[in-house]
């Protein structure tokens, strides 16, 4: 809102479209910035119209329903189309819907700039979902929700009583249906994230993290990792409850961040899963106050794209349909699955914490945080992540595929196979 008042005002008191000293390009992308924000009465505009039809009885087009619907479906799938290719996977057309839904009322709001000569500082509520404030927002979303609700009965009775053409009264049905849906998915989103106890992101990295537990250590993988806490999936911790205080080393490329931490949660394994047992971390950082090192990992790099499953883009459609007629029918679909594991080598003082993704249809890919030595040999252990917590010893041979750059490092990749296999 601070930003859209601020358009407001430049684009009033500056008169960004006559004054001096300007090229063309200036003064229109200055316009463009400031006439962004009063997308939100657009927004309510189209929000309403199909309601309105139904509440009041009148079509706000005359015209025949072929020609209507022809020339209507081809623009509308063409700037659908246009809008995704262009935005070459980084703008999905339903999520920015439901955006545009949920900032209506605040770029209305933003409308005072233009009036207001004096605006004072001020800025977003950062605890509104703890206090109920969220609600004060998310209200006209509600009422526009409400209307577009009320209007349907009301619609489907003056099709069947004929006051609204047949072919007309389904095109706003289903309009105002997306509109009642789209609020709905809102009003959800918002209520379930309401509730969300944590303060700071969560990222889906998969890092060797060791908890010691009285006098004992314990081997895992971070499952999710903030600078506030984690979640440890891994070898089985007897007698462990929440409340619990536990050493934790989370191994970074070149940095080990060494803490104790509060347990949060605590899930035993599944009989017969291979997860092992999940505990949640709050990090205690009075104790050693190195937030910072865990912090620039984090935030300095794509770690969770290149590492994890998750994905900053969606597929355009026209991407979608080359893959679809090219792809391999025969191919097997791709699954991945993580386990930690201690990496020794003869000349090397230690055993070394390692992750290894598992892939269908490839060889197991082991993340060490520092490069290994090549020319000597390799044995990994593995713990099984029930209560016995047996461990098993292999003799592996690695081969050098690439690495992921990190602010604190390198996490180094090699292909892992059994020693003295094909």
């Amino acid at each position: 809102m601070r930003w859209g008042m601020g358009s407001m005002q430049v684009f009033r008191r500056e008169n960004i479209l006559f004054c001096r000293g300007l090229t063309l390009g200036q003064r229109l992308n200055y316009l463009a910035s400031a006439l962004f924000f009063l997308e939100g009465w657009q927004k309510l505009v189209f929000f309403l119209t199909p309601p309105a039809v139904f509440l009041f009885g009148v079509l706000p087009i005359v015209s025949p329903l072929n020609t209507f619907l022809i020339l209507f479906c081809q623009y509308y799938l063409l700037s659908i189309l246009v809008h995704l290719e262009l935005g070459r996977g980084y703008n999905s057309l339903f999520l920015s819907e439901q955006y545009a839904m949920a900032r209506f009322f605040a770029f209305m709001t933003t409308s005072v700039g233009l009036f207001r000569k004096s605006i004072p500082f001020a800025v977003t509520d950062k605890q509104m979902s703890q206090t109920g404030k969220m609600w004060l927002w998310l209200s006209p979303l509600l009422a526009v929700g409400g209307v577009a609700a009320a209007s349907v009965p009301v619609g489907v009775y003056r099709i069947y009583a004929g006051t609204i053409p047949l072919g007309a009264g389904m095109v706003t049905l289903f309009w105002t249906l997306m509109t009642l849906g789209s609020a709905m998915i809102v009003a959800a989103y918002a209520y379930k994230h309401s509730r969300n106890r944590r303060v700071e992101y969560r990222f889906p990295l998969h890092v060797p993290v060791m908890l010691t537990v009285h006098d004992r250590t314990y081997l895992g993988l971070t499952s999710d990792l903030s600078p506030n806490g984690a979640l440890y999936t891994g070898e089985a911790i007897p007698k462990l409850t929440l409340g619990d205080v536990v050493g934790v080393a989370v191994h970074l490329p070149n940095l080990i961040v060494r803490d104790t931490a509060t347990t949060t949660s605590v899930k035993p394994s599944r009989p017969g899963s291979a997860k092992g047992m999940s505990v949640g971390l709050h990090f205690n950082w009075a104790a050693y106050g190195n937030t910072g090192a865990l912090e620039t990992f984090l935030f300095g790099s794509r770690l969770q794209l290149e590492m994890g499953t998750l994905r900053e883009t969606e597929t355009p459609p026209l991407t979608r349909l080359a893959e679809i007629l090219h792809r391999d029918k025969g191919k097997a679909s791709i699954g991945q699955s993580w386990a930690a594991g201690l990496l020794m080598q003869p000349l090397r003082v230690g055993m070394l914490p390692v992750a290894i993704a598992t892939i269908d249809g490839a060889a197991p890919l082991l993340f060490s945080s520092i490069e290994l030595d090549l020319n000597s040999g390799a044995t990994l252990r593995q713990t099984t992540t029930d209560h016995g917590g047996n461990a098993a010893d292999q003799m592996i041979r690695l081969t050098p595929t690439g690495r992921l750059v990190t602010p604190t490092g390198d996490f180094h990749l090699y292909n892992i196979a059994l020693h003295g296999a094909a």
